[in-house]
């Protein structure tokens, strides 16, 4: 966890039951695109107990993308994270969503470099 921090991943989401309805709450990153993100359960203040869950990418914004893990449709992946986050959050545990925007705009002899493409 300390070097997805030390990258620059920020929390950006967190994931709840509201209603008894599984919601992620977005606080930054909301339109960002060509992402990092990482889903992370966090156990306490001691870092070294949180737990990364799954990182993925996106090319598309943060926002769009999380709306495919709350829903828990489409892709095999936003199905299984969808039910993994969901029982978590009902046991009582703390999920948050880290995200690493493409904040470098990196380029390379004038090509920029795609950092969710890999």
């Amino acid at each position: 966890m300390d070097k997805l921090l030390n990258l620059g991943f920020r929390e950006s989401a967190r994931a709840e039951i509201i209603n008894i309805q599984f919601q992620i709450t977005i606080s930054r990153n909301e339109y960002s695109r060509n992402i990092l993100y990482a889903f992370v359960v966090k156990r306490g203040d001691d870092i070294s107990n949180w737990y990364i869950r799954y990182i993925g990418h996106s090319r598309k914004s943060f926002r769009n993308r999380m709306s495919g893990y709350q829903q828990g449709n489409g892709q095999a992946v936003n199905n299984r994270i969808h039910i993994e986050m969901r029982e978590r959050c009902i046991s009582g545990e703390e999920v948050v969503v880290y995200c690493l925007p493409d904040l470098f705009n990196m380029q390379l002899h004038d090509l920029h470099l795609d950092v969710a493409a890999g």
